[in-house]
């Protein structure tokens, strides 16, 4: 008696699930076909839209973190801090003499590198290096001494309409870039 109940309630559950769906879908052909095609439809989408996204133009950046400072105002490093305490902007024949005064301070209790001049760019506000030549002037210590300060001079030379113009620092052992702004350049050679 308990193997008969049990194949009768399989016959029973087997009949109401191939009952299921027909008496659920009966005379709905229209909504079935508008299903299939807005799936379909999603499904070209989305490999459409991937094959775009990957190679068809679309090229994502990550955004370049840099931190910004202006004329005086120290920016923190890894061994103190870094102040432009002077820039000058002085039209020259084909471009604009940039002289840079930097003041450097080790905060830290041990010996540290000072900036080197491959540390340094000097660049416009988008990220463009608009220097034209290598820099023409260095003068600066190798090391700094613990809870020691110094000056740093450079000279660059920048083209005319260049815009606003900043110093970038990148620090080896910092976090991003610090960006020092410098001033903006004339719009037009002076005569």
């Amino acid at each position: 008696m308990h193997i008969a109940a049990a194949c009768g309630a399989r016959e029973r559950f087997a009949d109401s699930v191939q009952l299921l769906p027909r008496t659920l879908l009966k005379g709905q052909r229209v909504l079935i076909a508008v299903i299939a095609i807005v799936t379909w439809l999603a499904l070209v989408g989305g490999i459409l839209s991937e094959y775009i996204l990957e190679g068809a133009g679309v090229h994502t950046h990550s955004v370049t973190l840099y931190a910004a400072y202006d004329l005086l105002q120290p920016a923190p490093t890894s061994f103190g801090t870094l102040r432009v305490s002077r820039a000058g902007l002085v039209p020259v024949d084909d471009g604009v003499k940039v002289d840079v005064t930097l003041l450097v301070n080790n905060t830290t209790n041990a010996q540290a590198d000072a900036p080197r001049l491959e540390d340094m760019r000097l660049i416009t506000s988008d990220g463009t290096d608009v220097n034209l030549q290598r820099p023409a002037g260095w003068n600066g210590p190798a090391v700094l001494p613990a809870f020691s300060s110094n000056t740093i001079d450079l000279e660059y030379k920048a083209p005319i309409n260049a815009g606003l113009l900043w110093l970038e620092y990148n620090d080896l052992y910092g976090q991003w870039p610090l960006r020092m702004t410098l001033g903006n350049t004339p719009l037009e050679p002076q005569p």
